[in-house]
Parts: C-alpha cells; sequence; structure tokens
C-alpha cells in the first residue's frame, strides 16, 4: 500500500507521427491537457531522444508518459528543438545530407589455378614461335635455295673439269703411252730376232 503522502502515477500513452520536411526529422506527440512546463525533451550520450511528461490528474493521481526515440545517424543533436502548441509537442531533428555512396564495384574476376595460368604462359610463350614461323621458313627456304645454287655450281665446275680430262687425256695418250707401247713392241721383236739367230746357228753347226 503506498505511503499517503506519495502521490499515485497513471501512465498515459500519446499519439506519436513521424514525418519529415525541410531537411527535418519531425516527431509529433499528442498530449493534450499538458502544459508546456510539464514536459521534458532529453538528449542522451547514447543519442537517445527522451521525452516524458506527468501532471496533476483526478482524484489526486498524477498522469505521465515516458517515450524514448533513436536519433538517426546523420542528426546533428545540438540543433534539435521542441515547440509545445495546441496540445501537441512537435520535436525537429535537422538531417545533413548523407554522402551519395559509390556505385558498387564489379568484384574482380578470381585468379585461375596454378596449372591453368602455367598452360596460359606456354600458350603465350608458343604464339611467338608461331608468329615467328615464317621468318624462319622464308630463312631455310632462302639457305635451301643457295645450296642448291651451290650444288648446281659445283657440278657445272665437275663437269668441266671432267671435260677438261676428256680433252687431256688425248694429248698425254700421244705423248707418253704410244712410245711407251712402241718400245715394248721394239723389245718384243728384237727378241725374236735373237731367238731366231739362235736357232740358224744351231742348225748350221750340225
Amino acid at each position: 500500500m503506498a505511503p499517503k503522502n506519495q502521490p499515485t502515477y497513471e501512465d498515459f500513452e500519446p499519439l506519436v507521427e513521424a514525418s519529415e520536411e525541410d531537411g527535418c526529422s519531425i516527431l509529433s506527440l499528442h498530449v493534450p491537457g499538458f502544459r508546456r512546463e510539464q514536459i521534458r525533451v532529453q538528449v542522451s550520450s547514447t543519442r537517445k531522444l527522451r521525452i516524458s511528461g506527468e501532471r496533476p490528474y483526478r482524484n489526486k493521481t498524477w498522469q505521465r508518459f515516458h517515450k524514448e526515440f533513436e536519433i538517426p545517424s546523420n542528426c546533428t543533436t545540438s540543433k534539435i528543438t521542441a515547440k509545445y502548441k495546441d496540445g501537441i509537442l512537435h520535436v525537429r531533428q535537422p538531417l545533413q545530407p548523407q554522402d551519395v555512396s559509390e556505385p558498387p564495384r564489379t568484384a574482380a574476376p578470381n585468379p585461375p589455378p596454378p596449372q591453368q595460368q602455367q598452360q596460359n604462359g606456354q600458350q603465350q610463350a608458343e604464339e611467338p614461335e608461331k608468329k615467328s614461323s615464317p621468318a624462319a621458313n622464308g630463312k631455310a627456304e632462302a639457305k635451301s635455295n643457295r645450296e642448291r645454287e651451290g650444288s648446281t655450281c659445283n657440278g657445272d665446275k665437275i663437269s668441266g673439269r671432267a671435260g677438261r680430262l676428256k680433252e687431256v687425256a688425248p694429248g698425254l695418250l700421244g705423248k707418253f703411252i704410244l712410245p711407251v707401247l712402241a718400245a715394248v713392241l721394239l723389245f718384243l721383236l728384237a727378241k725374236r730376232l735373237d731367238q731366231n739367230m739362235a736357232g740358224g746357228a744351231g742348225e748350221s753347226r750340225l
């Protein structure tokens, strides 16, 4: 049982309306029957807006209310104002313009696994070789052409030498071989004559 000197309270739930106007968040609390000096508006260190009030009611009872609101993150608490008129408390919370959010960045593609990176590196290394292959082929063709030209020149030189040998051969036969053959024939004839003469002398002795 409450002491006789302690007042009895009756909780009152005011109607609350929220709106935005001229860059401000506005809270409107309907508290009919209250006077301005019977209402308290406080801002806590945790960015809470606390609005409370109490007044004498009937039969020695008091009527009271207590409301708590979250202050917007872009609101400057030092600029919050309150105005009471015709049973309605208007609390204005100025809002600062928020920074325009940056456009979402597309996520970077995940790097390929090491094996795929190695394959890509091999493909990139093969591409310059493929690109340089026409020049290498041209060099090879030029080299083969030079070799064929060289072989043709060598063949011409060989055939020229063979022709010269053919031209020289008859002269050599005339100068060296024929005299040798003639000497051999003369030697054989002389030997045969000696044999014949020796045979004739033997017969005459008998």
